[in-house]
């Protein structure tokens, strides 16, 4: 018998006893708890990298199968890094979301040289993932929205040209900011790509080279062209931004544009 001031025990709660609104403080007590919280962050963070690395083998689909197994591996991977310099070199560039089936009818179309096929293909891809790139633009460079919101206002209302000025000025930035060098830019003396050395060292699976060969392949879009060379609609860095070219500013040369932004900014990260 409990002591005249002493309060009887209170009833212990189960799924039986308690009410809806004595269950939901329960569990609102248990969530609030900081070492609850701080094991949801760090399965999050957890979680974030698995699914970074799926999303890479994802895209690959995972090429010793996909290339067959009548074919060499290395044979396969030069194959498939020689697709991704074809497309780069067509101003179209990697994406971890872009299916390995699509990836290869592009780039077989580029080594070909059917610009027509290569640009329809990868062209509707970035159309398909224009809202969700747009956001994770903006969730992972705020302090660049500022000027990539103008852009992507422009390209949404259709100033094509002043899209691609912005996408190609923003990505040379970023690329010096994120992957230690213009994308653009050549290293003195040895003339590699600025960029290159960023590629070499993070590169550390097959996957890796396939992400990273734009980043160490040299790309047309990088060229000086001379007095003669036609202006005729083609992307090139040089040509754009010192106004050397009037006629670049279509719909699908600003997708290249943001597919370069894209690239540098998320796919091109160091695995």
């Amino acid at each position: 018998m409990n002591p005249p001031d002493e309060k009887p025990p209170a009833p212990r709660l189960t799924l039986g006893t308690a009410t809806p609104e004595q269950l939901a403080a329960a569990v609102a007590s248990v969530f609030s708890r900081p070492e609850f919280l701080a094991r949801i962050r760090d399965l999050n963070e957890r979680w974030a990298l698995v699914g970074k690395a799926f999303r890479r083998l994802e895209m690959l689909g995972s090429a010793l199968v996909q290339v067959g197994s009548a074919i060499p591996h290395q044979k396969g991977l030069e194959s498939s890094v020689e697709q991704v310099r074809a497309l780069a070199n067509l101003n179209w560039y990697m994406d971890l979301e872009l299916p390995w089936s699509v990836f290869q009818d592009a780039g077989e179309a580029a080594c070909r040289e059917d610009i027509q096929e290569a640009d329809r293909i990868m062209a509707e891809h970035f159309e398909s993932r224009y809202a969700e790139v747009r956001q994770q633009l903006h969730d992972r460079l705020p302090k660049r929205w500022p000027v990539l919101g103008l852009a992507f206002a422009a390209h949404e209302r259709g100033d094509y040209g002043l899209a691609i000025l912005a996408f190609l000025s923003q990505a040379d930035g970023l690329s010096r900011e994120l992957r230690e060098g213009y994308f653009f830019a050549r290293t003195r003396g040895a003339g590699q790509r600025a960029t290159a050395s960023y590629a070499a060292r993070n590169a550390r699976t097959d996957a890796d080279w396939l992400v990273f060969a734009a980043l160490e392949a040299k790309l047309a879009i990088m060229d000086n062209l001379t007095p003669s060379t036609p202006d005729d609609g083609s992307l090139n860095r040089h040509a754009v931004m010192h106004g050397e070219a009037v006629n670049y500013g279509s719909r699908t040369n600003s997708l290249k544009a943001l597919s370069l932004l894209h690239y540098v900014a998320v796919t091109a990260e160091s695995s």
